[in-house]
């Protein structure tokens, strides 16, 4: 019995390239996994993939690949990392919006506090100032130039 090309793929038959590089990198979670047809499973399994595009690439940096993936095992270290981030983007906000925050501009004071007060339920208002390069007398200035009723703790 031969295989015929599907011409029109459907959601079931077609695997996309990101499902595929998932597969070779080990992530796939094992629900999608058992989705795939043996036969391709087995094909995969037992084709060198030394000869695929990036492998190489891959290799040089699967290091990177192992710590972003036990991160995404870690729900306290998501929580963590997304803070970082917040607060990475907040500096920018805080730089950009100086203006607009010192002249009550729009919500601009209550969009920086709402973030800060996200990041410091995960990393503590401290080391949250600490890292935006906030003392506690700016903190509070940026606190009294919102409504009361707009603060969420």
């Amino acid at each position: 019995m031969t295989r015929k090309y599907n011409e029109n793929p459907t959601p079931n038959n077609l695997i996309t390239p990101f499902v595929t590089v998932a597969f070779y990198l080990s992530v796939l979670p094992e629900p999608l996994l058992n989705k795939i047809p043996r036969f391709t499973r087995y094909e995969w399994e037992h084709k060198s993939i030394n000869s695929l595009f990036g492998y190489d690439w891959y290799c040089q940096n699967k290091h990177l690949f192992d710590t972003l993936q036990t991160i995404a095992l870690d729900k306290k270290l998501v929580h963590v990392n997304k803070s970082l981030l917040r607060i990475i983007a907040l500096k920018q906000f805080l730089k950009k919006y100086s203006n607009q925050i010192k002249h009550k501009i729009f919500n601009t004071a209550g969009t920086a506090l709402a973030n800060i007060n996200k990041t410091s339920r995960v990393l503590g208002l401290a080391i949250t100032l600490k890292w935006l390069n906030l003392s506690r007398q700016q903190y509070w200035q940026l606190l009294q130039k919102i409504p009361l009723q707009s603060i969420s703790f």
